[in-house]
């Protein structure tokens, strides 16, 4: 799961421990743990994870979806 991506400079990837494409030329990557919490539904990591006080364990998107189920959290 991919939970973010960011396009970055090649003088960026300096600071960065990367990892060289086996598949494609020139490719390089640098891995590193998203920013914020994951996600309870969807496992992803989110910085709008526990902005809802009725859902506080899901992220922005998965709030959609449980906002139009009319799910109740589960106490």
């Amino acid at each position: 799961i991919v939970s973010e991506l960011q396009l970055v400079d090649a003088d960026q990837l300096a600071e960065m421990d990367v990892l060289d494409s086996e598949e494609f030329d020139g490719l390089r990557l640098a891995i590193r743990p998203a920013s914020g919490d994951k996600c309870e539904r969807c496992w992803t990591r989110s910085r709008s994870v526990g902005s809802y006080d009725l859902h506080p364990m899901i992220c922005d998107r998965c709030h959609g979806v449980v906002s139009e189920m009319n799910l109740q959290e589960e106490r």
